[in-house]
């Protein structure tokens, strides 16, 4: 099994990066808060979880251990694989995620796109009192800022990926874009549209 990745990113894309390791390119599928805080230059280090079905191995990567850790957690909840989890996890950060488990916030999670009233509700009975490890820890979050218009379409596509429709995007990118600076760093502008969208969506 492969459990860590170390090497540059040849390939980037919301949700998926190719890692060259001693001339060999893995791909990794992402969450969009790996992908937004990836370092602009350099090496990658990724913690992985390797995926082994039948038919297929598939690789996934995370910068915090702890976005890895809560990756596992979810699955643990009836109904919800390995894309799922990383779909939630790249809806809403993990602290945050914490948080709405231990209070056991079912509108919150309901917010989330692909999460029923059900599937909340199996999160928090089974979840709510496995929190305790996934407490705050320094993220590897790139500082690095980017011209705004590029850092919009990289935010937009990752959000098409996500299912939201593009006119619902384009609106919440708008509202977070409206006056700002003109370098903005992707993580930023992904974290707040996110939470438009979240808002937007909640009952």
């Amino acid at each position: 099994m492969i459990g860590r990745l170390v090497g540059e990113a040849v390939e980037r894309a919301p949700g998926r990066l190719v890692i060259d390791v001693a001339g060999v390119g893995y791909e990794v599928l992402i969450s969009l808060t790996t992908y937004a805080a990836l370092p602009a230059a350099g090496p990658v280090e990724l913690t992985v979880h390797t995926h082994v079905r039948e038919s297929e191995i598939t690789l996934y990567g995370f910068l915090e251990r702890r976005e890895r850790r809560m990756f596992l957690r979810l699955q643990k909840v009836s109904g919800i694989g390995p894309k799922m989890a990383l779909g939630i996890l790249s809806q809403i950060p993990v602290e945050p995620l914490v948080d709405a488990i231990r209070q056991r916030d079912l509108s919150r999670l309901v917010a989330l796109p692909g999460v029923g009233k059900r599937t909340a509700e199996r999160i928090v009975t089974e979840l709510s009192d496995k929190m305790d490890d996934l407490g705050t820890e320094a993220a590897g979050l790139s500082s690095t800022g980017a011209q705004a218009g590029d850092a919009r379409e990289d935010v937009r596509l990752a959000l098409l990926s996500l299912g939201y429709k593009e006119s619902v995007v384009n609106r919440a990118l708008d509202e977070v874009l409206a006056g700002g600076p003109k370098r903005q760093a992707v993580e930023e502008i992904l974290r707040r549209s996110l939470q438009q969208l979240a808002g937007r969506q909640a009952p």
